[in-house]
C-alpha cells in the first residue's frame, strides 16, 4: 500500500507540472497577443520572458513525466477500480472548519444525510458500508474477478500487490497524437501531450524567427528614411536651375545611402526626385514644391551673379560722384579766395 501512496503523491505532481506548463504556455499565447496590438520594445521583451518561463515549466514537467513512468500501468489499474485519482476529487476553493486547531477545539457534524455524487460529504453508516463492502468483494485486474469474502484481509492484499508489481512498460502512441482523450492511458496521454508541446515549442520558434526578421526589416527601413531626409537643395539660381544631392543614414545597425535630384524653372516652383538603398529595402520618393502669393518681388529671376555685377556698378558710380563732388568742393574753395 505504500508503493501506492508514492504513486499518488508522483501523479499529483505530474498534474501540478502540466497545469503550470499549460498555464505558462497561455501566458506566451496572451504575451503574443499584445506584442502584436503594440509591438513595443517591453511587450518583445515579455514574449522572451514568457517563454523562458514556458520552457522551464516544460522541462520540469518532462522530469515528472520520468518519475512517473513506472507508476503508469498502477495509476490506470487503481483508476479503473476505485474510480479518477485526480480531478474533481482535488479542493479548488479552499477547505471549511468547524474547529480550532491551535485552540484544541473540536465539533461533531451530526444528522448528516447520505452523500449522492462524488463530491457530496458520507455520513458514518456510508463508511461502516463501504468498509464491509471491501471486505466481501474487492476487484483485481489480474483475472477480472472478485476476491470473496471468505478470504482474509492480508490475502485480499497480497493478491493486490502482486498485480501492482507486474509493472512494465505498457504505453501505446496514440494514433493521432493530437490532444489528452480521457479513455486514453496514461502513458499515451504523456506521449500525445509531448508531441503537442513539442508542436508547440516549433511554432513558438517558428514566430521569433519572424519577429527577428520583422525587426531587421524595421530597421533597414529607418535608416533609409534618415538617408532620405539629408537631401536638401539649393537656392534658386536662374543660371543653374539643377542641383543634385546625396545623404546617408544610420539606424540601429542598419545603413543606407541616398541620392536626389531638384530641378527648378522659376523661383517659384520646384520639382524633385530622390531614392534610398541599402540591405535590400530600396525605397524611392518624388514631389512637387511650389509658392502661392500676391504679386512677385522686384529680384525675381535675378540671380546672385547679376546682383553683384549690379552692386558693381553701383560702387562704380559712388565712386565716379564722390570725384566730381570732391573736384566741385576743391572749385568753390578756389572762388572764395580769389
Amino acid at each position: 500500500m505504500e508503493k501506492n501512496k508514492d504513486a499518488y503523491t508522483r501523479a499529483k505532481a505530474w498534474q501540478e507540472a502540466v497545469s503550470a506548463e499549460r498555464q505558462a504556455f497561455k501566458e506566451i499565447n496572451e504575451a503574443r497577443i499584445a506584442y502584436a496590438k503594440s509591438s513595443t520594445e517591453e511587450n518583445k521583451k515579455a514574449i522572451t520572458e514568457k517563454y523562458d518561463a514556458w520552457k522551464k515549466a516544460s522541462d520540469h514537467r518532462q522530469e515528472t513525466d520520468v518519475a512517473m513512468r513506472p507508476d503508469f500501468k498502477t495509476i490506470n489499474d487503481l483508476n479503473a477500480r476505485y474510480g479518477q485519482i485526480f480531478g474533481k476529487l482535488m479542493s479548488t476553493g479552499g477547505a471549511v472548519s468547524v474547529g480550532n486547531e491551535k485552540e484544541g477545539i473540536t465539533r461533531q457534524i451530526v444528522n448528516v444525510a447520505a452523500g449522492t455524487k462524488d463530491t457530496d460529504a458520507v455520513n458514518v453508516y456510508q463508511l461502516r458500508d463501504a468498509v464491509e463492502n471491501f471486505k466481501q468483494e474487492t476487484r483485481v485486474a489480474e483475472d477480472g474477478k472478485y476476491v470473496k469474502k471468505d478470504k482474509t484481509a492480508g490475502e485480499n492484499l497480497t493478491a493486490l500487490d502482486k498485480e501492482i508489481d507486474k509493472l512494465g512498460t505498457d504505453s501505446a502512441v496514440a494514433e493521432d497524437g493530437a490532444y489528452v482523450k480521457k479513455d486514453k492511458k496514461v502513458g499515451e496521454n504523456l506521449t500525445a501531450l509531448d508531441k503537442q508541446v513539442q508542436a508547440n515549442a516549433g511554432e513558438i520558434g517558428a514566430l521569433a524567427n519572424g519577429m527577428g526578421a520583422l525587426d531587421s526589416r524595421v530597421n533597414k527601413v529607418g535608416a533609409g528614411s534618415a538617408a532620405l531626409a539629408a537631401l536638401h537643395p539649393l537656392d534658386f539660381d536662374p543660371e543653374n536651375k539643377w542641383n543634385f544631392a546625396a545623404g546617408y543614414g544610420h539606424y540601429k545597425g542598419a545603413n543606407a545611402v541616398a541620392i536626389g535630384a531638384f530641378y527648378r524653372p522659376d523661383e517659384n516652383k520646384m520639382v524633385s526626385i530622390g531614392g534610398s538603398f541599402g540591405g535590400g529595402e530600396d525605397m524611392i520618393n518624388a514631389g512637387v514644391s511650389f509658392k502661392v502669393g500676391e504679386g512677385t518681388s522686384p529680384y525675381a529671376g535675378v540671380s546672385k551673379a547679376q546682383l553683384a555685377q549690379r552692386i558693381k556698378q553701383q560702387d562704380e558710380e559712388l565712386a565716379a560722384q564722390k570725384a566730381q563732388i570732391r573736384e566741385i568742393l576743391e572749385q568753390l574753395a578756389a572762388m572764395k579766395k580769389a
